[in-house]
């Protein structure tokens, strides 16, 4: 049976989250409401938990919502049967994704040079901006995470607009133009349902232009990710993280690097999820 107490799929903290993005564009959450409840759902264990955050607000059947008994049961058939089919795969890189002690890349697009901390949340562990060190606190990169960046991207900024994203486990940092001096570029990192400045960046790379960075289908890229370790041949993988930058002919470039440590390799993905490249890495 399925109640309050019921444990909370990525899915179902996915479709919360939409449910408050709708309320914050119809008026019917301010913004740090929208802040405060996203990053609650999130974090959410239970379906109860969930359904708190949303048992005040007017909700639309095509902005998403918690299932109920009858509808979470023949789900959950449903899921078993197909399961049946890709429980090895699915062993297989959720065992990837969850090692351990991993090594965070540079939030370069180009760059696999490490420091060495835990994985937490989106991707990866400690990158060049981190300061400390914390447990590890999650899964594998989910449609939630994904989708509650872009959506604390709106509520921080008021757009989803930037140079470039980098999506890791338990961070994402983005570079987007100075609101003082258009020309300039700031870094910011989100981490923990908070953004900091953490610093100018002199130049943008080449062929990059301010654009929306969220113009992508987040479900068919992440099917992609999900599978990167395989698909590159990295079973040991210990690295994984998205990167989205926003061209000047108005395109969306985005790659999945995924490493071992010792041997790394790319996949380039369009926006819609079709993979246009595969760049594995030289044994």
């Amino acid at each position: 049976m399925v109640n309050d107490f019921t444990r909370a799929t990525d899915s179902d903290r996915n479709d919360t989250c939409q449910v408050l993005d709708a309320a914050l564009e119809d008026g019917q959450l301010s913004t740090e409401e929208h802040r405060e409840r996203v990053s609650a759902a999130t974090k959410a264990t239970t379906l109860g938990e969930l359904r708190s955050l949303v048992a005040d607000l007017q909700t639309h059947p095509a902005a998403g919502a918690l299932p109920t008994t009858g509808s979470r049961a023949r789900a959950r058939g449903i899921w078993i049967a197909a399961a049946v089919t890709l429980v090895v795969i699915v062993a297989t890189v959720a065992w990837v994704l969850q090692r351990p002690t991993v090594s965070t890349p540079s939030v370069s697009s180009t760059t696999t040079a490490a420091t060495t901390g835990k994985r937490h949340w989106f991707g990866g562990g400690r990158n060049e901006y981190d300061t400390t060190t914390t447990a590890t606190t999650g899964t594998a990169a989910s449609f939630s995470g994904v989708t509650g960046v872009l959506a604390q991207m709106r509520t921080q900024f008021g757009d989803t607009l930037g140079y470039q994203l980098n999506i890791y486990q338990d961070q994402a940092v983005v570079e987007r133009p100075d609101t003082a001096n258009a020309q300039k570029i700031v870094i910011w990192l989100y981490r923990s349902g908070n953004w900091a400045n953490v610093g100018p960046k002199m130049a943008v790379s080449p062929g990059l232009a301010v654009g929306d960075l969220s113009k992508f289908d987040v479900q068919a890229v992440l099917g992609v990710v999900q599978q990167a370790p395989q698909t590159l041949h990295i079973y040991d993988a210990n690295q994984l993280y998205l990167t989205i930058e926003s061209r000047k002919d108005g395109s969306l470039n985005m790659r999945i690097h995924v490493s071992d440590g010792a041997l790394g390799g790319f996949i380039t993905v369009a926006p819609d999820g079709a993979v246009t490249e595969v760049s594995p890495p030289a044994r």
